[in-house]
């Protein structure tokens, strides 16, 4: 299983999602995709039904607190609907390439249950700067997360 994909992008700025990555996605998409921009320089792309609920989440906020209004305005302003084609290419938005910095080549990257489709120097760029920052908050993390590890134990 694929948890992230080096990709081409065509002129046109379609692409073909690696086939790991693809069938976990359509299984929850039946064709169906929203990309919007992420909080990160990245575009994110979600199966249809994962944006129903993150919509969903978005329509109960309350929009006449400003800060809230501009964070439902950032997510869903940019948010677009796009579909397969006849091989199974999608297309990102003219404004969400210029946004992510999309040349040639993308990197998708899975996050259950979306994926974040990155330039490939914007994404190093973002590691490295995320385990020279904060590489005692990584652990942490990993330690929440993973514990004692017991769980990776084989008997």
């Amino acid at each position: 299983m694929a948890f992230k994909g080096l990709i081409k992008l065509d002129d046109r700025g379609r692409f073909q999602l690696p086939a790991d990555i693809f069938r976990e996605l359509d299984e929850r998409a039946h064709g169906r995709y929203v990309v919007n921009r992420s909080t990160d320089k990245c575009v994110t792309l979600y199966p249809g039904d994962v944006w129903d609920i993150v919509r969903a989440k978005l329509d109960k906020i309350n929009v006449f607190d400003p800060k809230k209004r501009a964070l439902v305005r950032y997510f869903v302003g940019s948010a677009t609907e796009i579909s397969l084609d006849g091989k199974n290419r999608l297309l990102i938005p003219k404004d969400l390439k210029e946004y992510a910095c999309f040349e040639k080549e993308i990197l998708a990257v899975r996050l259950n249950p979306f994926v974040e489709l990155w330039n490939p120097t914007l994404y190093n760029k973002q590691m490295e700067e995320t385990l020279k920052c904060n590489p005692e908050d990584v652990s942490m993390i990993a330690n929440e997360i993973f514990g004692d590890g017991s769980e990776f134990n084989i008997s």
